[in-house]
């Protein structure tokens, strides 16, 4: 789409079913790649639409992938599940790790170490090179990683299913603090200038010390809150509503700086702030553009 005007460019299917489409697409250099529940990750050209390359086509994918300078990792879901290291140039694997059942969502990566979940599984750590585990996390409480981790310089922090939030150290996988999401979530988390942002099933959005795990602030919404990340941008929150709200918050102690109403009945997808401008797309298939804060 035009970032100015919102004119479409192209379009393609993912889906020969008509399936919908739950993995969020990743650009690198001229390719923007998406996965498909079909099979396998799909490269098409930005400027076009021409498709490039699929890899792994016998694999579904509907978690978000990862894209860096030369490399995208995506997990699959169902039998034979893994995580996959893909070249971006021509869509060959470079290595791949079984993840049990698969995943929902996009790994974390570092420079050395790449971080995923999974369903039913414990956060893993591998090398990003090679695939080789570094370590795993479980947490006694047994439950699975289902939401996409955040990093900084010293942590990964990650929701699990039974409603915690959880600081494990990047280079151990020891545990720094985990603290009680009232509401239980799979909200990937988000994180910047030492607060961690996590949404719950009731609507709240909460604000957690990087630190030590205390609880900042928190704003409750109308409605509960989609499926979906919050997204930050220097002093601003960016969450979507199931009451077709996007909010956009103070960083500092929640205050809501602007909402605007889309009229939709939900918001499904993650907001996307790009140079000024907040994207994000409701359930009935359309794609606001919000100034940004």
């Amino acid at each position: 789409m035009d970032e100015k005007d919102g004119d479409a460019k192209w379009s393609t299917a993912l889906s020969s079913q008509r399936t919908e489409v739950r993995s969020s697409p990743a650009v690198v250099g001229d390719l923007v790649c998406a996965g498909s529940q079909d099979g396998g990750v799909r490269a098409y050209s930005t400027q076009g639409g021409e498709h490039k390359w699929t890899a792994v086509p016998s694999q579904r994918f509907v978690g978000g992938i990862t894209a860096t300078e030369n490399r995208l990792y995506a997990g699959s879901i169902g039998e034979d599940a893994a995580l996959y290291a893909i070249d971006s140039d021509d869509g060959s694997v470079q290595w791949q790790e079984s993840l049990e059942d698969g995943t929902m969502a996009a790994p974390a990566v570092t420079e050395e170490t790449v971080f995923v979940g999974g369903v039913g599984s414990p956060l893993r750590a591998l090398n990003t090179n090679t695939g080789k585990q570094r370590w795993q996390f479980t947490s006694v409480e047994r439950a699975s990683f289902d939401a996409a981790p955040a990093v900084d310089e010293a942590s990964v922090y990650v929701a699990s299913t039974d409603g915690k939030l959880h600081a494990i150290s990047r280079d151990t996988g020891d545990r720094s603090w985990m603290v009680d999401v009232p509401q239980q979530t799979r909200s990937s988390v988000a994180v910047a200038d030492g607060s961690a942002f996590v949404l719950d099933y009731e609507g709240t959005v909460r604000a957690f010390a990087t630190e030590d795990g205390s609880q900042q602030w928190s704003v409750e919404t109308e409605r509960p809150l989609a499926r979906a990340d919050p997204a930050v941008v220097r002093d601003t929150v960016y969450v979507g509503a199931f009451d077709g709200v996007v909010y956009a918050l103070n960083v500092e102690d929640g205050s809501i700086r602007w909402q605007y109403d889309t009229g939709s009945p939900a918001i499904w997808g993650s907001p996307v702030p790009v140079n000024g401008t907040v994207y994000v797309g409701d359930a009935e298939g359309t794609v606001y553009a919000l100034a940004e804060a």
